[in-house]
């Protein structure tokens, strides 16, 4: 099986996803090298787009919120000045002083890659190898629909060896999961299947007569209708079907946090497959930045330790319009820096006065403009309006295989390490020190604080 190279590159994406909240990252890092680093400069190419300027340090901070080592940052600064994504300046001794980014859309980052690392790749670009080909591969098969064991070696072309390095890869980022079908043939199903097909789970739970999946079908259902939603304040029994729903890949978890006294403290927020949130789609420019954007509009909604948000859907209107929010708050950095982080917005920090002449120093967002982060925008902005009120899109084909994993997840009892929520792994055991790399990371341009 040939992939198209956006196919290949996202695909990465969604293994080193995976893998950068997971024990196993290591393990990834000897077997699936290039994989890595595809996913790791896609995703760094996300984080960069339009932000015209900033230092070096700011760079190789963004890096580390990846998880890159600094040898991997200078690596992947190489292969996107080779791809000519942005360029560099140097001071009088030679040392990187700014980098200017020239990274293009999505999709063509996307084709890029996937076409630099293929087989017929340059000499100066590592080609992937059996092991890469076959776990990508593996995973493009499972995220179509359920697949035999049988039928993957036999597609692939991939000898045992090559087969159950893939599979023991798959497991230990849990992007692969075996599955016993009817006839007790063993299977494997991943989560990803589930992406972009909200339409399709609706109109399978409205047609399912199996009583124990009646509390996935409503969890569903409840996230549909105020996108979202925070695990946290779901009553119990909700909760643990709402958990089932992330363990199947039906339900899309974001964890954000906020400072407490004592460290921090962690808040899941829970979205249905919506095919447009582009999660599985190589035309696509957004991805998680319309989840992470709700999320932090949530974060604050829900769980600002002062000032809370009332109006998440005022705050959307006044970004597109204004560019900016308003006045300079101290807990804007805290609420703000995932988006920040994923180039949707600046964090300035800035001083105001009270209307008693007093003066403070606080944080204000500013949207990076893009057409992709205003596409973002106006995705939260239809979803902050009430269900009744929105248009469904055409339903897609049915669901195959569904009840298996299913009624697989309600019984899982194995701790939940939630999918697609980097977020909740932390820079440093220290939050102090976790902050200032987020903080520098999100404000530094030229080495000074905006």
């Amino acid at each position: 099986m040939k992939l198209d190279p956006s196919w290949v590159a996202l695909r990465s994406i969604e293994i080193q996803r995976c893998f950068s909240s997971s024990g196993s990252a290591q393990l990834a890092f000897l077997d699936l090298p290039q994989v890595m680093r595809i996913g790791q400069i896609a995703r760094l190419a996300n984080m960069l787009r339009r932000r015209g300027i900033i230092s070096y340090t700011s760079f190789k901070a963004l890096g580390a919120l990846l998880g890159m080592q600094p040898d991997t940052i200078e690596k992947n600064l190489g292969m996107m000045e080779r791809f000519t994504w942005l360029s560099v300046t140097k001071d009088s001794h030679g040392e990187i002083r700014e980098i200017e980014d020239h990274v293009p859309r999505m999709s063509e980052v996307l084709s890029t890659l996937g076409g630099g690392y293929a087989e017929e790749a340059s000499p100066s670009t590592p080609s992937l190898s059996q092991t890469e080909r076959a776990s990508v591969g593996a995973l493009h098969m499972c995220a179509k629909s359920p697949c035999t064991i049988e039928s993957i070696r036999s597609e692939l072309e991939l000898d045992e060896k090559a087969l159950q390095k893939a599979l023991t890869l798959g497991d230990a980022g849990r992007y692969l999961e075996y599955l016993q079908l009817a006839d007790d043939k063993q299977a494997l199903w991943s989560p990803v299947y589930y992406y972009n097909k909200y339409d399709t789970m609706k109109k399978f739970f409205q047609r399912q007569t199996v009583e124990g999946l009646e509390p996935i079908g409503e969890a569903l259902e409840l996230c549909s209708q105020n996108v979202g939603t925070p695990l946290q304040l779901l009553p119990d029994q909700q909760r643990r079907a709402a958990i089932a729903g992330v363990k199947s890949g039906i339900i899309l978890p974001i964890t954000l946090w906020m400072p407490t006294q004592t460290g921090r403290q962690d808040y899941t927020f829970l979205f249905p497959p919506l095919a447009k949130f582009e999660d599985s789609d190589p035309n696509g420019q957004v991805y998680e930045k319309p989840k992470v954007l709700l999320a932090a509009f949530r974060l604050g909604e829900n769980f600002a330790p002062t000032t809370k948000i009332r109006s998440p859907r005022m705050v959307v209107d006044r970004l597109l319009r204004d560019g900016k929010l308003g006045i300079p708050h101290s807990a804007a950095f805290d609420q703000y820096r995932v988006p920040a982080s994923r180039g949707l917005l600046v964090l300035k920090e800035e001083e105001r006065r009270t209307v008693y002449g007093e003066t403070y120093t606080g944080w204000t967002p500013h949207l990076i403009k893009s057409e992709e982060n205003i596409k973002a925008l106006e995705i939260v902005q239809s979803l902050l309006v009430p269900s009744s009120e929105r248009i469904s899109g055409t339903l897609t084909e049915d669901v195959k295989a569904a009840d298996d994993v299913l009624k697989q997840a309600l019984t899982c009892l194995e701790s939940l390490e939630f999918r697609g929520s980097p977020f909740s792994k932390s820079l440093s055991a220290d939050p102090k020190l976790q902050r200032e790399a987020e903080r520098m990371a999100l404000t530094m341009h030229g080495g000074q604080y905006e």
